[in-house]
């Protein structure tokens, strides 16, 4: 059904689904849902490139858990077939003033989340990547996002 909405509405319709019919359910549906919303995620960044991570701002349940960022980095990160340093400041202006500071920590602790993800789970060469960003604030928030992908995996 997701996948559905996604392709025949919009991903935004999809996310507003998932907050309105799932979210909350139970326990034991909360990492399907978390599934889910990466796929929304990857659906954004196909439509809108790494402006997706700002659409993931507005749905309500993306300070909660992030996954939402988390599909859109994972996308990037496959389609760019990066596997190297990456230049801050392609995601800098994510963080405009609208944007809370939890949300842009978000999006780079989903950017820890996708690169870890993208080199098979190489707890260094993510975390080094995670170096390269330009506060302490985004190098702590991506750091926390690699060790997750890479403990839950």
């Amino acid at each position: 059904m997701v996948t559905h909405i996604t392709a025949n509405d919009s991903p935004e319709a999809a996310l507003l689904f998932i907050h309105t019919r799932l979210d909350g359910v139970s326990d034991s549906t909360g990492a399907a849902v978390h599934g889910l919303k990466h796929i929304v995620g990857q659906a954004l960044y196909t439509r809108d490139g790494l402006e997706g991570l700002i659409v993931c701002t507005r749905n309500p349940d993306s300070a909660v858990d992030g996954a939402c960022y988390h599909g859109v980095m994972e996308a990037f990160f496959v389609a760019q077939s990066i596997d190297r340093a990456l230049d801050s400041s392609e995601f800098e202006h994510l963080c405009t003033p609208w944007i809370t500071r939890n949300d842009c920590l978000n999006i780079f602790h989903g950017i820890g989340h996708g690169y870890a993800s993208f080199v098979g789970l190489d707890l260094e060469k993510a975390l080094e990547l995670c170096t390269y960003l330009p506060t302490p604030a985004r190098i702590s928030a991506c750091m926390t996002g690699v060790h997750m992908e890479w403990s839950e995996s």
